[in-house]
């Protein structure tokens, strides 16, 4: 990820927006309340990491394998 350019921070800027931009660390919520934010957009990054690979391989499913994993993803469950 590119951060915003000031030291320890992590947040991905939107495309085209410098380093001289405002900030978007996590800094002012406290040391507590970072880590947990740092947390969850680590699993956030997990999960999003095998939907992409999903994507890039769902040539692959046979129907209605891919029906159901399409399912899962979208609404938790596999729907009749």
């Amino acid at each position: 990820m590119a951060g915003c350019g000031n030291h320890g921070c992590f947040i991905e800027k939107p495309k085209g927006q410098g380093t001289n931009g405002g900030c978007n660390c996590l800094r002012p919520l406290g040391k507590e309340n970072e880590q947990v934010v740092k947390r969850k957009l680590t699993q956030l990054a997990f999960y999003k990491r095998r939907v992409e690979e999903l994507e890039r391989n769902k040539n692959v499913f046979p129907e209605p394998y891919l029906t159901m994993v399409c399912n899962i993803l979208a609404n938790g469950k596999i729907e009749p």
